[in-house]
């Protein structure tokens, strides 16, 4: 069958469609699961409880998308079958089906095959020739076909298969050909046996037995048990067991094994049909079937009394008991059955009791024939009471049980037995039933004591034979039948006397036929004949025997119970096409009848119909006919006949069921979107009122949004309405007319899909440009067919001259309709109408779309403008109703970008403006630019354009050049200007005031206006920029030109006035503010410079400076004197000039004090003589200006043309003789013009020599004064005088070449400390006062060892260190052998710096490598070689090795360097590139020393650690300075740990990463989350490969843990460090989720799909895909939008063109951190809706519904109905959604007739649930109201009629048929006439013949619109109301006053009458017509006739024309005059042949 195998498989005959089938396989033995393995047999020896159940296998498929991912329904997947793919060889579109049903889906959609993925190389291929056809199938118990998965019926060529030979293998190889996997189960008979073989019941442990044989114990459990017992119909297990413990055993095979069950239910065991067991281990089992009784104390009882039934400890449920559950009950408690039962609430005890039982369904008296449940739906009011009864003890007179052979007394149920109707045939039967062979003897009396304690409990034991039966026949019959009962008499020798009792007493003879019957073979029947009027509820009947030869006082009664049944039929009304159930069910039957189906042409026959007796119940059974759907297309009347089982089979009750077949269409399903709308489904052929709902796919409809109405039943129609709210009319949208007929439950149900179309009118090309042609369309979205369209104004429609409208194609859903407007009518806004008529509605039903026909104008501004400028030029658009697109144009083509910047400019109230800026490269000559505006609405081709003309002048400014403070003119001249433009002048405080200035405008003359603005000169004293701003005429004064002219200001100022006598002199005149080299002369007061002393220079222009130099010979510089600067400006003409007065100024310098001692405060002076005013003065030496720290200048003050200037010079400067320069700048020269006098600074010096000298030694100290002029006074002294004799030896020396020495010998005991001797100088030129004295320190020194510590291998420097020195020595150093060798020691004597001088010995790092002792010899510099001191300085070797040098970066860190070999604790600092280390974000700590090894470690703050960093660790041995140090480098390597692949949509497999920058080796990674370390089953840790100081390690993280963020854990642990040292990093795993918003459109709208990506960290990239591949730009548009607390989202905008069927877009996500291949695609499905109307004709004064139908909606939509006033109202408006099916959704609007009264424009707004109430589409649904009134209503008995009906207000011509109430009109009588359709009215005519005119007729008019399918109509009664017309009073005497009358009959209302003779109409002298009222249907006309004219029998006509008539339509009744002779009586009055005498008066 194609499955894969068998599930399962079992037999036995389980369902009675079994019997429907022949056997047609046997003995199918397979040795394989292959078929070509299998033999069978087509005979066979079976019959169906052999028939093989099988279950199929056909599970394992799935489908996966082109990235492997598992797919679901509604999208094509590769195919996966068991891990690979499906070949497709033999695949047809049933394999697919059958594949898809599998898989749990409806069917298949599509399939194809080929090799589209590059996954499918992945996968190998698992399956091939896939055919799904198969001589095989299964089915239910209904006989429908079944898959895989269900235990169902094994067919084969239409018949079932025995079980002969059928085994596991057989099961899966047909489930195999059938295409399953194979077999699931079948199941097998059970049954217990006792230690003979005989089948026992429940209670009792028997042999468990399968199919023949034992059950092995292997796996067997208490569910195995419980499975087993309730498959065999009983409770449960109460005990099983297992063994070799019956003889028995051995006879039989073990058939069954491995039973092992999950639960107490048969479904959930498996097992095996072979076995390894012996019968050691067969299965005992004991099931419990326990019943009892009790009494109203809970007491347990026995037979013959009623008790509560108990079942195992609670109480029964009486649903579905009957009296043969009773006996079966009865005999399984060991009774041999019910005497009777009840239920209900009847003791306090019953609640002390669960309810454990329910519906005990019994076939027959056997408790293997029930059916029960163990839970139950009860309460205790439904509790089961029975009462059981026993025949079967004897007792003897002590009231012992005896047995047989002994005459006893017959105990029946405790009591004794009454002997009436007791014979031997009792006592035979009596005695069977207890088990003996009979009776031997019986007899009756009271003869034993004992009697009395018994109660008589049995009475009236009649037997007719040695059994137990008294039968009755005949006494099942229908109600109210014809019935017949009968008592048969059998055995009886002659015939008997048979009377007929009832309980009231003997048959009376009116209603009842007794019928003996005849004697034969002595039998005897008695038959009663009953009336069927009597035949209305059961009775029982007594057939009372009389023998022959018995007194009438011996007879015998026997009961013959006439059971009345009764038939109804349910399920009677089905949908057409509908499969349909109809039943009948049979009330108050006994027993199951046999029931049996026929139509009017026969039984039922089988292919189509399949019918079930259902079970019986309480005496009720349930007949069903199931008829198939193509049977149900018309009202059938099937017959349901009843046969009871006790009755033959001609005696049966018929009863019809009538198949009411109706019909449900759809209506109203075309509305614009966001109209109010209704929908409507008509249900034609129902017989009454059915419950109508309507749903949605998302359930019954709502209540806020759509109002359903039923509507009214009438002749068989209903129409239930659906109002649809206008908000939810907004896309397609399939409801659901669901129709309940009212004799159906409410689970039996037809639905039909009302479709809601709703399409959208859109007004597109509304933009244009006055004047032009233009085209403004409508665009009809969503139309299902092609509409009509026409196009209005507010005067009517459009005309045809000017206007040329164009219909469009449909296409898809789309229609276009364009109007083409002449320009001439573009001149103003334009409202067009645009009235749509959809196709299948009538003209009046239109919607209206405003396309508003926009007219802007464009006008050209800023169109002059400034040669080279930046100009803008703009096009004002006014009239535009939005922003509109616009470019600009030259001649060439568009404006091309980098020269222009156009501006769309904002619109605001109509008018916007675009502004074109263009680069001034661009503005030099004139240039038309277009303007070209396009409408946003309109293509790109549909656009207008202006001409902007760019009108170019140019502006030049002259005379812009002109001395400070002279009057100046300045001018602008402007070239090509189009006509004399206004000129105004500006200065950047405003406009020009009038005081100082004269502006003159100048004239125009051939495009060039000259403006000149004369300035007054007060005003000329600064550079001053005017603004010549020139606004063209044709511009606005703010727009204008600013060209600015300079108004050049310089000036002349004069230089070097100032210069010393003698001096060769240059005088200036500087001219600033000047732009260009300007002409300079000089003069005196005598003429022009004479050229022998004189030199004019005219210097050089720059940056607006010019300076003229005048060089004067120093033989003239001796007086003061003035020189004329005279600058001639270059632009400016010759006279115009400016001349300086520059006077040359004469001074002398002199110098005075330059005498001073060396070292001293000094002060030297310069005096200025003739200066004019106080000058500069500064003081210089020969290396520059003095500076300020050490000096202190004084300029003196000035006075009569004197001035000193005097410099303070600081002691430390005075150290040598030195020239100072005086220089004097006199007050307006710059500094290169000066004077300079030099003033000597004479320095002498004192120096003291032989001042070092080593402690304790003998010593001599001098003073040398150098630089002194004569022999100097020289003496000594200390802090406490004059040197002493006795110690100190002064010596005077002599002088020589300005030297003299003074030497003072100082004994060696007193050199033991620094001691300041003083040497007092007096310099001979100097006054005694005026000395100096010199300190000469005898200095002390000593020598100590430093730098004795140093590292190892290092370049090592010792030192020594000689404090106490005052200037630097002389230092050697030596070690034990010697003087140092210069190749690896390098001595340096190193610096002095106060009073302390270091030696330090170089050490070549190879000697540094253990302890050395070396020598530190000093000889100080003044002395002689042989006195020095050696010290020794120990070279002590340590080492230093750095630890903890990798950390992670921004990690606290520490560093360490370990020093070893160090001799004490050695100071530690810290070092990096930039200098010592900080102290906030370092701390170095020292460590403590222990035995030569220190450790020194610097914690690094995290914020520092971010890069490889350096570290120096510099040790400082205690005992150096720290100069001496030995640096390490410890690196401090950092590593930096990135994550990445961090972002992944939920559910993917994912990998996250972390990459280990700047690490030394491969490091050890581990993964971790928060609750430990990362498990082996769902994770891949990699750790990566280490290159280039780069490590990465991934983590694959399996796709079911990828639902939330998480945070993992990298640890990298770096290979040299410990375990315990790692770094952990955060990895987050952010999951993001992708949903899609926006997905429901209207088709031809413009679309914006979105996919909202929550959980993401950072704004993702995310493109948008197709199927045919990434979106292109020209359609779509996609936009990212903005990233906000984890939300982004991107929306795809999609064109309108596009937008026109459903399209699945793919939304790709790629997280920022992630490269380009790592992405997430989630479709978003564009799903486009469409919106049509339909239902627009109603009847005026109708209930109405209005519909639209929404298709290719997803879900169900909101939909709301507006009318043009604003929202339906709730009063007279129902809404109804109607349901969602199949992406259809109706709403329809039900209207209150006293609504429907003209047309009116419905609005069905449709708002698609996932987008914003502000997002719809409006439908305008017309409701067209029509009206229907009767005419030619009365007419005459027996007359021909017509009788019409007129529609007004129709839109075409409508159907009209008539009926009356018998059905539709027939032809042979009638003659039905349409008329035609004309301005909205139809008028049709119904002719009926006379012969049919006799008695009023209600005539229906049936109007069905042409659009609507012919159910639905409107019916308007048309009464022809037949009246009749009389003539009385038609007798009178000759010559007498006469009235005749006729008396209208049946009459309406009252009618005109008229009267005429057959010369015309009655006159009026003669005549009194008289009307009288009308009253009761009846009028008289009276005419009262004078009597001259009565003479002579007259026919008179009675014309009544009914009063609703016109006049043409008239009956006649002739009502004669009979004139006779008359006689007259004594009284004269008038003798009447009737009576004696009579006054006229009283006749009338």
């Amino acid at each position: 069958m194609g499955y894969f195998g068998q599930m399962s498989w079992t037999f036995g005959n389980k369902w009675g469609i079994q019997s429907n089938y022949d056997i047609t396989l046997d003995d199918v033995s397979c040795s394989s699961g292959e078929w070509s393995s299998c033999t069978f047999s087509l005979s066979n020896n079976c019959d169906h409880s052999k028939d093989v159940f099988l279950h199929c296998d056909g599970t394992d498929f799935s489908l996966v998308d082109s990235h492997g991912d598992t797919i679901g329904a509604g999208i094509l997947g590769l195919l996966i079958s068991n891990g690979g793919t499906v070949c497709d060889d033999y695949f047809t579109d049933y394999s697919a089906n059958a594949i898809c049903r599998k898989m749990g889906y409806f069917g298949q959609m599509s399939w194809t095959f080929g090799n589209k993925w590059g996954i499918q190389s992945n996968y190998d291929i698992t399956l091939d020739d896939v055919s799904c056809s198969s001589d095989f199938s299964l089915v239910d118990s209904h006989g429908d076909t079944i898959g895989a998965g269900i235990l169902g019926l094994l067919i084969s060529d239409g018949g079932t298969v025995c079980h002969d030979y059928f085994t596991d293998y057989s099961a899966d190889a047909i489930c195999r050909e059938m295409g399953y996997f194979g077999q699931m189960s079948w199941t097998s008979d059970f049954s217990l046996v006792d230690s003979h073989g005989d089948t026992i019941g429940a209670n009792i442990l028997g042999l468990l037995i399968s199919d023949g044989g034992t059950v092995c114990d292997d796996y067997f459990t208490g569910y195995s048990a419980d499975a087993i017992c309730r498959q065999m119909g009983y409770f449960g297990q109460v005990s099983w067991t297992s063994g070799n413990k019956w003889g028995i055993q051995s006879n039989y095979d073990i058939t069954l094994d491995d039973v092992s069950c999950s639960s107490g239910e048969w479904s959930s065991c498996t097992f095996s049909l072979s076995n390894n067991c012996g019968h050691s281990k067969d299965v005992f089992l004991q099931c419990d079937g326990d019943f009892s009784l009790v009494d109203s104390h809970g007491d347990t009882i026995g037979a013959g009394i009623l008790g509560l039934l108990i079942s195992n400890g609670g109480t029964v449920c009486h649903d579905y008991f009957t009296d043969y559950s009773a006996d079966a009950i009865c005999r399984e408690m060991g009774y041999m059955g019910q005497m009777t039962w009840t239920s209900g609430n009847k003791w306090g005890i019953q609640s002390n009791y669960d309810i454990t039982l329910d519906d005990v369904s019994c076939s027959s008296g056997e408790w293997s024939s029930c059916t029960f449940s163990l839970s139950n739906n009860c309460d205790h009011s439904k509790d089961v009471f029975l009462q059981c009864y026993q025949i079967g003890d004897l007792v003897d007179s002590h009231g012992d049980t005896i047995g047989a052979g002994i005459l006893g007394l017959l105990i029946s149920d405790g009591g004794t037995v009454c002997d009436d109707y007791f014979t031997k045939d009792s006592a035979d039967a009596i005695c069977r039933e207890m088990g003996y062979f009979g009776r031997m003897s019986w007899t009756s009396g009271n003869k034993w004591g004992i009697q009395s304690n018994y109660d008589i409990t049995l009475d009236d034991v009649s037997c007719s034979s040695g059994e137990w039966n008294v039968e009755s026949v005949n006494i099942e019959v229908k109600k109210g039948s014809h019935a017949t009962i009968s008592c048969i008499i059998t055995g009886i020798t002659e015939i008997a006397t048979v009377t007929w009792r009832t309980s009231t007493g003997p048959v009376p003879a009116e209603k009842f036929t007794p019928v003996q019957g005849s004697h034969s073979a002595g039998t005897q029947t008695s038959t009663l004949a009953v009336d069927g009027t009597l035949v209305t509820e059961d009775t029982a009947y007594t057939c009372r025997v009389t023998s022959g030869s018995l007194p009438d006082s011996n007879f015998s009664d026997t009961s013959v119970n006439l059971n009345v049944y009764d038939v109804e039929s349910v399920y009677t009304e089905v949908k057409k096409g509908s499969y349909a159930t109809i039943s009948c069910i049979i009330t108050g039957i006994t027993g199951t009848a046999a029931v049996t189906w026929r139509t009017s042409t026969g039984s039922v026959p089988a292919e189509k119909f399949t019918h079930v007796q259902g079970s019986y119940s309480a005496g009720t059974q349930k007949s069903t006919l199931a008829v198939d759907g193509t049977l149900v297309n018309k009202d059938t009347a099937y017959t349901c006949r009843v046969t009871s089982g006790s009755l033959p089979d001609s005696i049966f009750s018929d009863t019809t069921v009538n198949l009411n077949v109706y019909d449900v269409e759809s209506v109203n399903t075309e509305v614009k979107k966001g109209s109010y709308t209704t929908i409507s489904c008509i249900i034609t052929g129902i017989t009454e009122t059915a419950v109508v709902t309507w749903r949605t796919s998302t359930g019954p409809v709502p209540g806020d949004k759509l109002v359903p109405t039923q509507g009214r039943h009438s002749a068989g129609t209903q129409t239930s309405t659906l109002a649809v709210d206008g908000t939810l009319v907004n896309e397609d949208t399939a409801y659901t007319c669901r129709v309940t007929s009212g004799s159906l439950p409410d689970s039996n149900f037809s639905d039909t899909t009302v479709n809601l179309n709703v399409y959208d009118v859109e007004s597109v090309n509304t933009e244009v440009k006055k004047g032009s042609y233009a085209m403004i369309s409508c665009i009809i979205t969503g139309i299902t067919e092609t509409s009509a369209v026409t196009w209005r104004t507010s005067t009517g429609p459009v005309p045809g001259d000017k206007f040329t409208p164009v219909q469009g194609s449909y296409s898809a859903g789309t229609q276009t309709s364009t109007l083409a407007v002449d320009g001439t009518l573009v001149n103003e806004d334009t409202a067009y109408t645009c009235r749509v008529t959809s196709g299948s509605l009538p003209d009046s039903n239109f919607s209206d779309t405003t396309v508003n026909l926009n007219v802007y104008d464009v006008e050209s501004v800023n169109t002059e403008v400034k040669k080279g400028s930046y100009a803008t030029i703009s096009c004002i658009i006014t009239g535009i109703t939005e922003t509109a697109a616009v470019t600009w144009r030259t001649s060439t083509g568009p404006v091309p970008a980098e020269k222009f910047t156009p501006v769309q400019g904002s619109y605001s109230a109509g008018t916007q403006t675009s502004t074109l800026a263009i680069h001034g490269t661009l503005v030099n000559e004139d240039t038309a630019y277009t303007c070209r505006v396009t409408s946003g609405s309109l293509p790109d081709s549909n656009f207008s354009d202006t001409t902007v003309n760019l009108k170019v002048y140019d502006v030049e400014s002259v005379n812009t050049e002109v001395k400070k403070g002279s009057y100046a003119t300045i001018s602008c001249i402007i070239n090509g200007i189009t006509e004399t433009a206004a000129v105004t002048w500006r200065t950047s405080t405003g406009p020009v005031p009038a005081e100082k200035f004269t502006p003159v405008k100048g004239s125009y003359s051939a495009g060039t206006q000259t403006s000149t603005l004369a300035v007054d000169g007060t005003l000329v004293n600064e550079d001053t920029a005017y603004t010549c701003r020139v606004t063209s005429g044709s511009l606005p004064d703010s727009n204008f030109s600013d060209t600015t002219v300079n108004l050049n200001v310089y000036d002349v100022e004069s230089v070097n006035t100032e210069v010393k006598i003698g001096f060769y002199a240059t005088i200036s005149c500087i001219i600033t503010g000047i732009t260009e080299t300007a002409t300079v002369t000089w003069r005196t007061s005598t003429g022009p410079v004479p050229g022998d002393k004189l030199v004019p220079t005219q210097g050089s222009y720059s940056d607006g400076t010019q300076t003229s130099t005048l060089k004067v010979d120093g033989t003239l510089v001796n007086e003061d004197t003035a020189y004329t600067c005279r600058v001639t400006s270059g632009s400016l003409p010759d006279s115009n000039f400016s001349d300086t007065i520059v006077n040359l100024n004469v001074y002398d310098v002199e110098s005075v004090n330059t005498e001073v001692k060396k070292g001293s405060y000094a002060m030297i002076s310069c005096i200025i003589t003739g200066i004019t005013e106080t000058s500069a003065v500064t003081w210089r030496t020969s290396t520059g200006p003095v500076q300020g720290d050490k000096f202190t200048p004084v300029q003196g003050s000035y006075s009569a043309g004197t001035q000193t200037s005097t410099l303070a010079v600081d002691g430390t400067l005075v150290n040598e003789d030195t020239a100072y320069t005086c220089r004097v700048t006199s007050g307006s020269l710059p500094d290169s013009n000066f004077s300079d006098t030099t003033v000597n600074l004479n320095v002498y010096d004192v120096e003291s020599v032989n001042t070092e000298v080593k402690k304790g030694s003998y010593a001599t100290i001098s003073c040398i004064i150098t630089g002194i002029t004569g022999t100097a006074a020289v003496t000594w002294r200390t802090s406490t005088g004059p040197v002493p004799g006795d110690k100190l030896v002064p010596t005077q020396g002599s002088y020589s070449d300005g030297r003299q020495t003074s030497t003072l010998a100082v004994d060696g005991t007193l050199v033991n400390e620094d001691t300041a001797y003083t040497c007092r100088v007096t310099s001979g030129s100097l006054p005694d006062s005026n000395f100096s004295d010199t300190t000469v320190n005898l200095n002390v020194y000593d020598v100590e060892s430093v730098n004795t510590e140093v590292k190892e291998g290092s370049y090592a420097t010792i030192s020594c260190i000689i404090t106490g020195i005052t200037e630097t020595a002389a230092v050697t150093w030596r070690t034990s052998t010697g003087p140092v060798p210069a190749e690896k020691l390098t001595p340096v004597k190193g610096s002095y710096s106060a009073g302390t001088q270091t030696s330090t010995l170089a050490v070549d790092g190879t000697l540094v490598n253990e302890d050395t002792a070396y020598t530190c010899r000093v000889t100080s510099g003044s002395l002689p070689d042989s006195n020095f001191s050696d010290t020794t300085v120990n070279l002590n070797v340590y080492d230093v090795e750095s630890v903890n040098t990798e950390v992670k970066k921004g990690s606290y860190a520490t560093i360490s360097c370990i020093i070893t070999g160090i001799t004490e604790t050695a100071a530690v600092t810290w070092r990096t590139s930039t200098g010592p280390v900080p102290g906030d974000k370092l701390v170095p700590t020292q460590g403590s020393y222990s035995d030569g090894r220190q450790t020194s470690t610097l914690a690094v703050d995290g914020t520092l650690v971010n890069e490889d960093t350096a570290y120096t660790c510099r040790v400082t041995s205690g005992s150096l300075p720290d100069s001496n140090f030995s640096d390490t480098t410890v690196n401090l390597n950092v590593y930096d740990v990135e994550s990445v692949n961090t972002e992944v949509k939920k559910g993917s497999y994912a990998t996250i990463s972390c990459i280990i920058t700047g690490i030394t080796e491969t490091a050890a990674v581990t993964w971790r989350t928060s609750t430990g370390p990362v498990s082996a089953e769902k994770f891949t840790t990699v750790q990566g490969s280490y290159s280039a100081e780069t490590q990465t390690s991934t983590l694959a993280v399996d796709g079911t843990l990828v639902n939330e963020d998480t945070a993992y854990t990298c640890r990298v642990t770096s290979g040299s460090l410990p375990d315990s040292n790692f770094s952990d990093t955060t990895v987050n795993l952010n999951v993001y989720d992708v949903e899609l918003v926006n997905t429901e459109v209207k088709k031809g709208s413009y679309a914006t799909i979105s996919c909202i990506i929550t959980g993401i960290t950072e704004t993702a990239a995310v493109t948008w895909r197709t199927n045919t591949g990434p979106v292109p730009g020209d359609k779509l548009v996609p936009t990212q939008g903005s990233y906000s607390d984890g939300r982004q989202t991107s929306t795809l905008a999609v064109d309108g063109t596009l937008v026109n069927e459903d399209t699945a877009y793919t939304c790709r996500v790629t997280s920022g951190s992630l490269p380009d291949s790592n992405f997430s695609d989630t479709t978003v499905n564009l799903n486009v809706y469409d919106v049509e109307s339909v239902n627009t004709e109603v009847k005026k004064g109708s209930y109405a519904t209005i519909s639209c139908i929404i298709t290719g909606i997803t879900e169900t939509a909101a939909v709301t109905w507006r009318t043009s006033t604003g929202p339906v109202s709730a009063e007279k408006f129902t809404t109804v959604q109607g349901s969602y099916s199949a992406e259809t959704q109706t709403s329809t609007l039900a209207v209150d007739g006293t609504l429907v009264n003209e047309d009116t424009a419905y609005t069905c707004r449709v708002t698609s649930g996932s987008l914003p109430d502000s997002n719809f589409s409006d439908t305008t649904v017309n409701l067209n109201v029509y009206d229907v009134e009767s005419v030619n209503t009365e007419v005459k008995k027996g007359s021909y009629a017509t009788i019409s009906c007129i529609i007004t207000g129709i839109t075409e011509t409508a159907a009209v048929t008539w009926r009356t109430s018998t059905g539709p009109v027939p032809a042979e009588k009638f003659t039905p006439v349409q008329g035609s359709h004309s301005s909205g009215t139809q008028t049709s005519t119904l002719a009926v013949d006379g012969t049919l005119v006799n008695e009023d007729t209600a005539y229906t008019c049936r109007v069905t619109s042409g659009s609507l399918p012919d159910s639905n109509f409107s019916d308007t009664t048309v009464n022809l109301n037949v009246y009749d017309v009389e003539s009385v009073i038609t007798e009178v005497k000759k010559g007498s006053y006469a009235m005749i009358s006729c008396i209208i009959t049946g009459i309406t209302e009252t009618a005109a009458v008229t009267w005429r003779t057959s010369t015309g109409p009655v006159s009026a002298e003669k005549f009194t017509p008289v009307q009288e009222r009308h009253s009761a249907g009846t009028q008289t006309s009276t005419l009262a006739i004078d009597g001259t004219l009565v003479n002579e029998d007259t026919a008179y006509t009675c014309r009544v024309t009914s009063g609703s008539l016109p006049d043409s339509n008239f009956s006649d009744t002739t009502v004669n005059l009979n004139v006779y002779g008359m006689f007259f009586n004594a009284n004269n009055n008038f003798q009447s042949p009737y009576s004696n005498s009579i006054q006229l008066t009283e006749l009338f």
